[in-house]
């Protein structure tokens, strides 16, 4: 593209913005067959540019979501686990459960139990990359299926095989939070530049 007018010794004047293009030997002014091609090109890299950009934005997004879904998974197995010790010598009743719910703890418990709904859904809705959806969802199912918590309200021999199953489900709980972690590094990680 001519940079500012220009009047050659033998010719009219040729305009700022004048496309040229280099042919064998020559360069000419374009042609308009030329100048759709250039503009094709031009609009083919935007596109995409658009949607390298887009796609990077989906992946920090997941990232962020799977970030927060691991904090709080592991932050309310840290608590259970906390819960499954303490219960080790006496029953609980609904009272006691009534009185924990009340407590810092429990209020964290149950909102880190929300976070991690809410992000295996929006999970969900982002990608079904299985790599990543499988290891959440098989939290939300041990979270949600109650073996952890049936330790607290256990005791004797009952108590101690309940909390050894509660302990074990914590472990397996980590054990998925850590594959998703892995699966979202080794899938997610490349468009962090």
């Amino acid at each position: 593209m001519l940079q500012k007018s220009f009047q050659g010794a033998k010719g009219g004047m040729i305009p700022e913005g004048t496309i040229f293009v280099r042919r064998s030997g020559a360069t000419e002014r374009a042609s308009r067959l030329e100048l759709d091609m250039l503009q094709d090109r031009l609009l083919s890299g935007s596109e995409a540019e658009g949607a390298a950009a887009r796609e990077s934005q989906r992946r920090s997004e997941l990232r962020g979501i799977i970030g927060d879904l691991v904090q709080a998974g592991k932050r309310w197995a840290e608590t259970m686990e906390i819960l499954v010790m303490s219960s080790s010598g006496n029953e609980w009743k609904s009272r006691d459960w009534v009185e924990w719910v009340d407590t810092d703890s429990g209020r964290d418990m149950t909102q880190n139990a929300r976070i991690l709904d809410r992000n295996i859904r929006t999970l969900r809705l982002h990608t079904d990359e299985e790599l990543l959806i499988q290891p959440a969802l098989e939290v939300q199912r041990r979270i949600q299926g109650g073996k952890a918590f049936s330790a607290v309200s256990s005791t004797g021999d009952v108590g101690r095989d309940a909390r050894i199953a509660a302990y074990r489900e914590l472990n397996m709980i980590n054990r998925n939070l850590t594959e998703l972690e892995s699966a979202a590094i080794e899938l997610l990680a490349g468009s962090q530049k």
